[in-house]
């Protein structure tokens, strides 16, 4: 039977807490209408991943397994496996609720090529930190993309490839996306638990910042070839300098501002970076607003 939505989970390490694990929760009952393909993320020929997930994992479930990959590049493995008509990505230390995405699809799906739903962040403890608000627009989204908050229809999305990255390959992927024009829905629906804290999060690693740079650098050169939603990817590689600036040091910051400024001197971009200020003012109080209560 052909599924409807097909979950992709890169994954690159045994997760802690055996049959506890996050992963192992949710998958354990999905619907009928789901597939999940887990693409095993190895740097080294290791049978001990592929037995976790065996003995864990759902039966109904599909492994790919390859060395020496990154999650870009595993992504696009699992999206060739892939026979539903939507898509979603999933990390495998979060929370993904299949059913709450079905409903999404049901609502939206004939008149949507993407659709952004809704997240909640939690500690390691599962608790809850915040709530991503129900957006009505794509300029409100630039803020905390969190492309594994949204599903996309396979037909639409095999347009587009992960580069081969550990980090913000999904900021390019998401910005690949909106080069072909979808039309876009954004649902109410909590679809996903983004888990924050872990030692595993590729985000902590040492290539991040070398990374972020050839995330820019693809973001650069792909923004000047197309107009398509061009607002907002400029607003998405102004964003992406931020990211960068947070990962360096005084000098490196002072090298990457610099960078920067001949952006600037584009009316355009000076325009989208003016209208970026307030999305990161006001997000920044939200969170004062949340930590407080």
């Amino acid at each position: 039977m052909k599924s409807h939505l097909s979950i992709i989970v890169p994954v690159h390490t045994i997760p802690n807490g055996e049959e506890l694990s996050a992963l192992a929760r949710w998958s354990r009952d999905i619907p009928d209408e789901c597939e999940l393909i887990f693409s095993l993320d190895l740097e080294r020929e290791d049978k001990s991943l592929r037995d976790w997930c065996e003995e864990y994992l759902p039966s109904r479930k599909r492994i790919v397994q390859q060395l020496n990959r990154n999650p870009g590049e595993t992504r696009n493995v699992g999206m060739k496996l892939a026979t539903g008509d939507w898509l979603a990505f999933v990390d495998s230390d979060d929370i993904f609720y299949p059913r709450s995405a079905l409903t999404a699809i049901e609502y939206f799906g004939e008149s949507s090529d993407l659709i952004v739903c809704r997240y909640q962040t939690l500690d390691l403890n599962y608790n809850l930190i915040k709530e991503s608000p129900n957006l009505e627009k794509l300029s409100e989204l630039i803020i905390n993309l969190g492309f594994w908050r949204c599903l996309y229809r396979r037909a639409f999305a095999a347009c587009a490839t992960f580069p081969p990255l550990r980090m913000a390959e999904d900021q390019v992927f998401f910005s690949r996306i909106l080069s072909f024009n979808p039309r876009v829905s954004f649902s109410n629906e909590f679809i996903y638990n983004y888990v924050i804290g872990g030692d595993q999060q590729l985000t902590k690693s040492i290539d991040a910042k070398e990374d972020l740079r050839t995330a820019i650098s693809i973001l650069q050169s792909e923004i000047n070839s197309s107009r398509i939603f061009m607002k907002f990817r400029k607003q998405l590689l102004l964003r992406q300098y931020t990211s960068l600036l947070n990962f360096s040091g005084m000098t490196d910051r002072i090298k990457y501002s610099c960078k920067l400024l001949p952006f600037l001197i584009r009316p355009s971009y000076f325009v989208c970076l003016v209208s970026l200020i307030p999305l990161l003012v006001k997000n920044r109080f939200n969170n004062s607003r949340v930590e407080e209560l």
